[in-house]
């Protein structure tokens, strides 16, 4: 038997230790004013790796390097490898003080 997870990148911002790593590492795909774009999917609201960042592709590694230690598996299906929202453009205006810093 083989294991291959559905990954879906889109980071639950609120209640994931991850969008905290994502927002430290400041390759985060970013709305018009330089802000987390935020969207809202099966995983509520979100904020997305900008996988053309150049840390994107080690936060990306790290985060599977971790999941992989957790649960070894043998491949995976990147589901969505783009910011994808049930909104119209971005869902909220940073909500709960979630800004760029200056």
């Amino acid at each position: 038997m083989k294991l291959v997870p559905i990954i879906d990148p889109a980071i639950p911002y609120k209640t994931s230790p991850v969008s905290k790593e994502l927002l430290d590492q400041n390759c985060y795909v970013r709305d018009t004013s330089g802000n987390p774009f935020i969207g809202r999917l099966h995983s509520g609201e979100s904020i997305f790796p900008d996988f053309f960042h150049p840390r994107a592709k080690i936060f990306w590694s790290k985060m599977f390097l971790k999941l992989h230690e957790e649960v070894p598996f043998d491949g995976i299906w990147l589901d969505m490898n783009e910011p994808t929202s049930f909104c119209d453009g971005a869902c909220f205006k940073y909500p709960f003080g979630l800004r760029k810093s200056s």
